[in-house]
C-alpha cells in the first residue's frame, strides 16, 4: 500500500506579516509543496504480543501516536505505552531503564548522555524523523514584529531575572547591539521546563553563546513560567497581553489565529517560522526531531515497531502531526541507519 500526502508551507501564518519588521529587515515568508510517498513493506508479518514502552519528548509524541494508530492494526497483540517526560528524562530512561528501548527527542543526545548509555550496555541509535523549529509567539494584541538573538537573551537569559517591563528588556538588548522597538508595558516569559528538548536547545543555541561572552552562566531566567506542553504555552500567551512564549514552530503555525508569530533575525533578514523556512534551514531556530533506540536490543517487538515506523508510517504520521517531513533520501538514510545497526 502506497501512502501519498501533500504538505503546503504556511505562507500566511501571520495575518500581519506584511507589516515592516522592527529592525527594518524584510520579513521572509516562503511557500513550497512537497509530495511524500511511502513504499510498502512486503515481508510476512509475524504475530507478536507484549508491550513496548516509549518515553521522551512531548513534541515527538504527536508523531509516534500517529504511528501507533496504524501499528495497532498490524500487531493487535502489542501494547504501545507512551509517556511524555521531556527529551532529557527520556534519554535518561533509555540509558538506565531496561523497560525503555525507544525515546523521542526534540534535540540531539549529548556526549554525557551517550557515554552513560554505553556504560550500561545501551547503544543509542540516532534516527532523524522530521523537522520543526522553535518559535517565539506573542499575544495577538502585541505590535512586536521581529526579534534578534540579542533580544531573546534580554527577554529570557540569566540577566533578565526580575525584568518585568519592555523598557528594561529593550535597555539590556541595546547593550548587546539590538535596535528593536519593544514598546512599553509589562512583559513576561512562558517556556517549556528544563527537562524539555525545546528548553535545552533554546538555551544551548540562543542563550549560551551570549552568556559565555558576558561571563555569566547559561540558563533561562529563573522567574519564567514553565509549562509542559505546546498547548498550555499557546493558551497562556493567548490569555496574557504581557506574555511572550517559546513554542514548537509547527504547533505555533497551526495556532496563528490565537497568537502572533514573531519573526527571528540572525543578521540576514527576519524570517517567520513557516514550514518552508524550517525545511530549507533558513529559519534561525530550525531543528531536527529524533527517535533514539537501543541498538543492542534483541526484542522482536522493538525491531518490528521500528520497521513499521520508519518504512511504512513515517511520512504520513509526520504530515498528520503537521510537522515538516524529511526528503525521500533523508528518510531512506534514517531507515538504513536502523537496518545496518
Amino acid at each position: 500500500m502506497a501512502i501519498a500526502a501533500l504538505i503546503a508551507a504556511c505562507t500566511a501564518a501571520n495575518p500581519d506579516a506584511s507589516d515592516s519588521a522592527t529592525d527594518g529587515a524584510d520579513l521572509t515568508v516562503l511557500g513550497v509543496t512537497t509530495e511524500s510517498v511511502v513504499e510498502p513493506i512486503t515481508d510476512p508479518v509475524a504475530e507478536l504480543s507484549g508491550t513496548i514502552r516509549i518515553t521522551g519528548s512531548s513534541t515527538v509524541e504527536a508523531i509516534t501516536r500517529a504511528v501507533v494508530d496504524g501499528y495497532s492494526q498490524r500487531q493487535p497483540g502489542v501494547t504501545v505505552d507512551i509517556e511524555t517526560v521531556g527529551s532529557g528524562v527520556g534519554l535518561a530512561d533509555l540509558c538506565n531503564d531496561p523497560a525503555v528501548r525507544v525515546v523521542g527527542s526534540s534535540r540531539p543526545i549529548n556526549g554525557q548522555e551517550s557515554a552513560g548509555c554505553l556504560a550500561n550496555g545501551v547503544v543509542p541509535i540516532e534516527l532523524r524523523i522530521a523537522r520543526d523549529g522553535i518559535a517565539v509567539v506573542a499575544n495577538r494584541t502585541s505590535s512586536l514584529q521581529c526579534v534578534t538573538f540579542a533580544d531573546l537573551y534580554a527577554l529570557a537569559g540569566p540577566e533578565s531575572t526580575g525584568i518585568t517591563t519592555r523598557d528594561d528588556v529593550s535597555d539590556l538588548a541595546a547593550e548587546l547591539g539590538s535596535y528593536t522597538a519593544w514598546g512599553q508595558g509589562h512583559v513576561s516569559l512562558v517556556a517549556p521546563g528544563p527537562g524539555h528538548g525545546t528548553h535545552q536547545l533554546f538555551v544551548q543555541s540562543v542563550l549560551e553563546p551570549i552568556a559565555e561572552g558576558r561571563g555569566v552562566g547559561a540558563f533561562m531566567r529563573v522567574d519564567y513560567r514553565g509549562l509542559d506542553s505546546n498547548a498550555e504555552l499557546v493558551e497562556a500567551v493567548a490569555a496574557d497581553p504581557a506574555a511572550l512564549g517559546i513554542v514548537g514552530s509547527s504547533y505555533a503555525v497551526r495556532n496563528a489565529d490565537r497568537v502572533r508569530l514573531i519573526g527571528v533575525s540572525n543578521g540576514s533578514g527576519c524570517v517567520l517560522p513557516n514550514d518552508a523556512a524550517v525545511e530549507q534551514g533558513i529559519y534561525p531556530m530550525s531543528r531536527d526531531l529524533y527517535l533514539y533506540v537501543d541498538g543492542a536490543s534483541d526484542d522482536p517487538i522493538v525491531d518490528d515497531f521500528l520497521l513499521y515506523y520508519l518504512n511504512v508510517a513515517l511520512d504520513d504520521s509526520v504530515l498528520r502531526s503537521e510537522f515538516v517531513p524529511l526528503a525521500p533520501g533523508e528518510r531512506a538514510e534514517t531507515a538504513a541507519r536502523w537496518d545496518s545497526r
